[in-house]
């Protein structure tokens, strides 16, 4: 975990603090189909007319960081999907991710909004915190954001 992150929870930066997540390649050991979170009717949602995927993907270590979110969306240039992973680090996933109670919103400047409730683990605390993750996908520019909101109980 890393200090600023560590500092952040102690210091209570959590309620309402708005942090920027880990949006990386799927091109990394947890981006793997062997980590589909089970059960897996509720580790897959589909959005945008089914152009949009989320898998919740859990890998076994960490324990208390091995949930990821996998982000698969159209690319612009080919007949593939594109492919990101978000994580709370580079290394590190979230305690859990609750992909079944996700909601989407669409913004015809930003792209579609989809929330998911998930939580970290605070190692200092012991603790499991409350945070939405706020997943941007603007389909026109091929880019996939991340806002956290931390302290959503």
């Amino acid at each position: 975990m890393s200090m600023w992150r560590t500092a952040a929870l102690v210091c209570g930066l959590t309620a309402g603090a708005a942090q920027a997540a880990h949006v990386g390649q799927c091109d990394g050991y947890a981006a793997n189909a062997r980590n589909l979170s089970v059960p897996y009717d509720e580790a897959v949602r589909e959005f945008a007319n089914g152009r949009i995927v989320f898998l919740n993907l859990f890998v076994e270590e960490p324990v208390c960081c091995g949930a990821h979110l996998m982000v698969l969306f159209p690319n612009l240039d080919d007949y593939y999907q594109d492919c990101r992973l978000i994580s709370w680090t580079p290394s590190l996933g979230y305690l859990n991710i609750n992909l079944s109670d996700a909601t989407a919103a669409y913004n015809p400047k930003s792209g579609l909004m989809i929330s998911v409730p998930s939580r970290l683990y605070d190692a200092e605390a012991n603790f499991g915190n409350g945070v939405l993750l706020d997943v941007t996908i603007n389909q026109a520019h091929g880019t996939v954001t991340v806002k956290e909101t931390l302290g959503i109980e």
